[in-house]
């Protein structure tokens, strides 16, 4: 089966990403390079990772050979045993436990890693699925706009510099393709930014796409079904933009125990 995609969460992370300085570091370089500090003590046995216990986990899965040059698109609390939660009181140790998606060049595993011992309990390979893209492969699907087919499906829209279109991931699909096996596929969409303030997706660069392998950051194909002609009209979202705005609502107001 091949492996495909999701990436239905990640528009707030493109426009983030897009806006990133030069100097900034991705979520997996800052773990990577922090030092090997000990974990925060957690509260509660259902309390989310500390970033202390985030850099830990990362540290201790990068300790392993066949992950020292990982990715990490996830690193979450791996739920203790309900018997544990019912029964803990407050001071007693808790047994901290993360599950850690790790991407390699050429395949992922999910591992289960315990923070007391410091070790990988288990090391699972992910077959016929992908996890989700990481900011770095987000940066990285500007390989599009040095591909000569690409850049010349710009150019036939009007569009030559290039520092001002903002391209995007989303999900390639699964055909059935034996093309598609052992592939890290995203269909890359862009958008024209000249007039963009707050909105970088409202001018979409419509019946241009390419297919990228993530995994080589290699364009596979070029689709272009035709020039139309780019949204007229003011897609913003500040006040400037839209002029008018509405009557506030009255507040609202939520209290919980």
């Amino acid at each position: 089966m091949t492996r495909t995609i999701s990436v239905a969460v990640l528009l707030t992370a493109l426009t983030a990403g897009c806006q990133r300085s030069p100097g900034s570091t991705t979520a997996t370089g800052s773990a990577a390079s922090s030092g090997d500090r000990a974990s925060s003590p957690a509260r509660h046995p259902l309390d989310p990772l500390t970033a202390d216990e985030i850099r830990a986990a990362v540290q201790i899965v990068k300790g392993d050979a066949r992950f020292s040059g990982a990715a990490f698109p996830s690193v979450v609390l791996q739920d203790p045993p309900k018997a544990d939660v019912l029964g803990w009181q407050p001071g007693r140790p808790v047994v901290r436990r993360a599950r850690v998606l790790a991407l390699t060049a050429t395949s992922f595993s999910e591992l289960l890693v315990d923070l007391s011992s410091r070790r990988i309990v288990s090391a699972i390979e992910g077959r016929g699925a992908e996890p989700s893209i990481t900011l770095s492969e987000i940066e990285g699907i500007k390989v599009v706009l040095s591909n000569p087919a690409f850049k010349a499906g710009l150019q036939k829209r009007g569009i030559t510099d290039l520092s001002k279109v903002f391209c995007a991931p989303f999900s390639a699909g699964y055909y059935g393709s034996p093309t598609q096996d052992g592939k890290r596929l995203v269909k890359v969409g862009c958008f024209d930014t000249r007039r963009s303030t707050t909105n970088v997706f409202g001018w979409p660069i419509e019946r241009l796409y390419a297919l990228v392998d993530l995994r080589r950051m290699e364009v596979l194909n070029v689709i272009d079904d035709g020039v139309v002609p780019i949204a007229e009209g003011d897609s913003n979202y500040d006040a400037a933009a839209v002029k008018t705005l509405r009557e506030p609502r009255k507040p609202t107001t939520l209290a919980q125990p």
